[in-house]
């Protein structure tokens, strides 16, 4: 089981490969990547998500898993704890890096590099139920993220980032599953369209959303390809990792064992709750305040780390 699993986080780790050469030959510039980055996240990921989740998912059915959004927040939320306890406990030499030591306990990667390894453990379905789960976190991130790194300030600015076009895309889901299951929808009475036009702009749709798994990885890729290595000697970011990777998940793999979750859900849940710290967390140090070069170390270690720590707790916790 443990190899499995240890060469299917290889294999999505490889994916970041390409990004990564090209950042470093100089092919990718920073701006390429900003723009890629913005290309995924405006278009392509929102395409997924709405095709995902209109095609996976009825009404019934998307109302019942409420406790994949909320999952999700919780894991994070449980991060945030462990994390605050943690950085009361551990000397920093200033509030910026203790903020940013907290925040790598919040955060994981709750997306782009779980959805290709739990579509191709355990199909297309559970990649759908990944893919709602996110607005749990996208929730997390502008709340319990931003008022990290700024100290519990939170205003409209943040809170705006929710309507997000990731989020825009689940919110057209529901709405397309409403209007569907209710019979208000005229020519959609199944999982994809039923006239000849509406199948091939939705067949567009999806296509254009497969695109995310390739391209987030790249964008990733990239952004490894620039972290300061030197960060790595900082005991601290060490620290940071341990939790993130180690003392984080054992706590919410032990609680996920114990709630009375349907078996699909929980692994998806479990996938999530194995990850490194959230590359996001760069843009977010950048803009909100925080030690950019302690994330960025904690990023990177994280990342490699989880090669090793995740196919080790998925063992036990799939088992």
């Amino acid at each position: 089981m443990i190899s499995v699993l240890f060469w299917n986080v290889a294999g999505i780790l490889l994916l970041m490969v390409p990004g990564w050469l090209l950042r470093r030959r100089g092919i990718l510039t920073e701006g390429a990547t900003v723009a890629l980055a913005r290309l995924g996240v405006a278009a392509v990921y929102p395409c997924l998500m709405f095709a995902t989740v209109s095609e996976r998912y009825t009404l019934q059915s998307l109302a019942a898993s409420w406790y994949l959004p909320a999952g999700v927040a919780g894991i994070m939320a449980v991060g945030w704890l462990l994390g605050r306890g943690a950085s009361l406990i551990l000397s920093f030499p200033d509030a910026a890096q203790r903020r940013a030591f907290h925040l790598q306990c919040t955060l994981n990667n709750y997306c782009f590099l779980p959805l290709p390894m739990v579509a191709q453990l355990f199909g297309p379905d559970a990649a759908a139920m990944l893919l709602f789960s996110s607005a749990g976190a996208e929730l997390m991130v502008w709340t319990f993220g931003v008022g990290t790194l700024t100290g519990g300030r939170l205003s409209w600015d943040h809170a705006r980032h929710l309507l997000s076009p990731p989020l825009l895309g689940l919110a057209a889901a529901i709405a397309v599953l409403i209007l569907r299951d209710t019979g208000h929808l005229p020519g959609w009475t199944g999982p994809v369209p039923d006239g000849t036009a509406g199948k091939t702009l939705f067949a567009t749709l999806k296509l254009l959303g497969q695109a995310t798994i390739p391209l987030s990885m790249t964008v990733a890729g990239s952004c490894l390809a620039v972290l300061p290595l030197k960060e790595l000697r900082n005991s601290r970011v060490w620290a940071a990792s341990g939790m993130r990777l180690i003392v984080i998940p054992a706590v919410i793999l032990a609680a996920l064992a114990c709630l009375p979750l349907p078996d699909l859900p929980r692994r998806v849940l479990c996938i999530v709750a194995v990850m490194p710290s959230a590359i996001a967390t760069l843009s977010l140090t950048q803009v909100y305040g925080g030690d950019e070069h302690f994330t960025a170390g904690a990023v990177l270690l994280t990342h490699l780390g989880a090669l090793v720590t995740a196919p080790a707790l998925l063992a036990i916790a799939l088992a």
